[in-house]
């Protein structure tokens, strides 16, 4: 049954009998011939793009029905009206997304294309967890609407916007999302599974599961408290570099601004990723920890021991980290002019190779301190010659 078809067929349409017709049926008693003209209604108005007046019209209609206390109702014109492509009265959505049955507006507010960025910011900061799951799900939410959602929203509803791939979610967002919940397992997991992660997020990841790693080691009696410091110190920096190295200089740069604010920029971080060969993370942590233009910082870094002193002893380094940065930017300079194909693996042994040179100007204490610092810094073959190198002096003292 087809209710007011004359009416919709008139070019010209006003506050008529045929629309007080329509008025009479949205209010029958009979549920059914209400659902009936819901799904009609909201059939019509998807597939025309009406008038502004034909919509005022309209309006007086679609007032009964999204106030309608029966469910089905609600459902049959959020169905209909939720394929459409046309600009809606927003007073309609509205109602139907913010106060309409759960049914209904979880219709909406999954599929509906006519919802606004607007009312979605509107909803999610309402104390409602049912219209921040439907939200959540929405494919291609940006990344100022998800921001809103992370400030806003419980744990369990960020699981479910975690999961949606399509979500974007911007540095500051994950940001925002590791501070309110740096203790729940479940988030950090979900957020490192995400593609593309910035790199400041990455190394909040990797700092926060440190430090999980570090209290449960001494809380269980695991480890002595120095012990389990260094330890975790150790892995946090030697993820930091790798996640440096992976990502463009510009991540490069806001990880090092990142890492500085967060006082986790050490002399110990800038002289492993110096043993590492990765003199752009050294320059630009220079430029942070001497608090100097980083054109400034470079021209002191490649001009030789002098240099180096100079911006070392102004970013607070002891000796000994001292003559290890300096020894490497030495390996570098001699890497630079070689035409071989040489890795880390050649930088780190050069270098300790560059240390026990300088015996006629270290004593078996200096050099053993700085291989200990190379040996703590270097990986697989070559923290095995340093160790080897360490025992050796010992014999001989």
């Amino acid at each position: 049954m087809r209710f007011g078809l004359p009416w919709f067929r008139r070019k010209q349409k006003s506050n008529d009998a045929e629309l007080n017709y329509l008025i009479k049926v949205a209010s029958s008693p009979d549920v059914s011939v209400r659902k009936n003209l819901a799904h009609e209604l909201g059939c019509f108005v998807a597939e025309q793009n009406n008038s502004q007046p034909e919509k005022e019209c309209l309006g007086q209609v679609f007032e009964l029905l999204t106030r309608d206390r029966a469910p089905e109702v609600q459902v049959a014109l959020a169905k209909a009206i939720c394929q459409s492509k046309y600009v809606l009265p927003r007073g309609i959505i509205f109602r139907m997304a913010a106060e309409g049955c759960q049914e209904a507006a979880g219709i909406l507010l999954r599929q509906s294309p006519l919802i606004s960025a607007k009312l979605m910011k509107y909803l999610a900061q309402k104390n409602d967890q049912f219209r921040h799951k439907c939200i959540v799900g929405r494919a291609g939410l940006t990344a100022g609407l998800t921001l809103v959602l992370i400030k806003q929203c419980d744990e369990e509803v960020l699981v479910h916007l975690l999961h949606n791939v399509s979500a974007h979610i911007d540095e500051v967002g994950y940001r925002h999302l590791l501070k309110r919940f740096s203790d729940s397992a479940v988030i950090c997991e979900l957020i490192g599974e995400r593609p593309k992660l910035p790199a400041v997020v990455s190394e909040m990841l990797v700092a926060l599961a440190t430090d999980r790693m570090r209290d449960a080691a001494i809380d269980r009696g695991w480890m002595e408290k120095t012990v389990a410091e260094q330890m975790a110190q150790d892995l946090r920096e030697k993820f930091t570099l790798e996640i440096a190295e992976k990502h463009s200089a510009e991540e490069g740069t806001r990880l090092v601004q990142a890492l500085h604010h967060s006082k986790r920029l050490t002399s110990s971080l800038i002289v492993r990723a110096a043993c590492s060969n990765n003199m752009r993370f050294v320059e630009d942590a220079m430029s942070k920890a001497a608090n100097l233009p980083t054109d400034r910082v470079m021209e002191l870094l490649y001009s030789g021991p002098m240099g180096i002193g100079a911006i070392a002893m102004r970013a607070d380094f002891d000796e000994a980290s001292t003559v290890i940065l300096t020894l490497a930017f030495e390996v570098h300079k001699e890497l630079q002019h070689s035409t071989e194909d040489r890795g880390n693996d050649w930088f780190s042994r050069r270098l300790i190779e560059r240390v026990l040179i300088q015996s006629t100007e270290l004593n078996a204490v200096e050099q053993k301190e700085l291989l200990n610092l190379i040996e703590r810094f270097c990986e697989g073959d070559n923290k095995t010659l340093a160790k080897e190198v360490i025992e050796a002096l010992d014999k001989a003292a």
